[in-house]
């Protein structure tokens, strides 16, 4: 895990994703202090998602504290909404097979499994499962 999180996060990295103008990132505050947040994508498809107009929710993290409270499902709208805006027709996500309290998340919101890939953490293969939601655009 160790190996992952400092080739994946700090300071440098989330700064180019930051100004990535391909990457949306959405952050949820409370007063002046971050409490969660989401990025989103336009992006290729992968085999198992069909779509014409695919887009990626890479990520969507609330601070413990704040789980329940509303803050994840107001990430996922605003993503949800971008999404639509921009005329995707289907938002795909991967989630480890093993976090069943995420995977329940996105299927509040009409995501299904459609297919998996593998996901290394570091030295450690693991199973990610590939969700996907289909969008009316207007």
């Amino acid at each position: 895990m160790e190996v992952y999180c400092a080739a994946s996060y700090g300071a440098a990295i989330q700064a180019g994703e930051i100004s990535d103008r391909g990457l949306v990132t959405l952050l949820a505050e409370s007063g002046d202090a971050p409490v969660g947040y989401a990025q989103w994508r336009r992006s290729k498809s992968i085999d198992c998602v069909i779509a014409e107009q695919p887009s990626e929710l890479g990520r969507i993290y609330v601070g413990a504290e704040w789980h329940g409270r509303g803050v994840a499902q107001q990430l996922m709208h605003n993503v949800l909404a971008l999404a639509v805006a921009a005329g995707c027709d289907c938002v795909w996500l991967g989630v480890w097979e093993q976090n069943l309290k995420a995977a329940a998340f996105y299927r509040k919101f009409g995501f299904e499994v459609v297919g998996e890939h593998a996901f290394v953490v570091g030295c450690d293969q693991q199973r990610d499962l590939i969700m996907a939601k289909p969008l009316s655009t207007p």
